[in-house]
């Protein structure tokens, strides 16, 4: 390769990596301080899973939930607490209070009442999921006759999209 070719490029690589730091080193400041804030993940439109650090939602799970969707809950739970420094409760049916801020993971009684849509492993593939919003809650479930890692696929998707 030519040396002035060469210098050129790798000064422009350089340049886009010193432009790229700067950028992801700036803290955001609230309006009246020093302090960063607090990140405000998006669930569905106007809702945040945090809002000043804080989470009014709850991560259900059934009373009998097999281990890909217990699994999922706390993949999901932990993965939250490390983005945010603020954890979530994970909640069984059983437990649950407060049905307007869930995310539900798997086959539960709730996806029922407001879902309502039965799954077939023939519409979904093997670990394959179905993520649905319903008022400010999230479903994501997958077909009852599988093995149900789709739900664990589909926690790792919606942390991808929410964080």
């Amino acid at each position: 390769m030519d040396k002035k070719l060469f210098k050129m490029v790798t000064s422009a690589v350089c340049a886009v990596l010193c432009f790229t730091g700067v950028a992801c080193g700036e803290n955001e400041t609230s309006q009246g301080g020093n302090e960063p804030q607090k990140p405000q993940l998006a669930t569905v439109a106007g809702e945040y899973l945090y809002q000043s650090g804080i989470s009014e939602y709850s991560i259900l799970i059934r009373d009998d939930a097999n281990y890909y969707e217990s699994f999922a809950a706390t993949e999901l739970a932990e993965n939250l607490c490390k983005a945010t420094g603020n954890s979530i409760p994970v909640v069984t049916e059983s437990a649950l209070t407060d049905k307007t801020r869930v995310i539900s993971l798997g086959h539960t009684d709730l996806w029922d009442e407001k879902v309502g849509k039965t799954l077939l492993e023939a519409d979904i593939v093997d670990s394959g999921y179905y993520i649905q919003t319903v008022g400010k809650s999230v479903y994501i479930s997958c077909p009852d006759d599988t093995s149900s890692s789709g739900v664990l696929h589909g926690v790792y998707d919606f942390l991808g999209d929410a964080i």
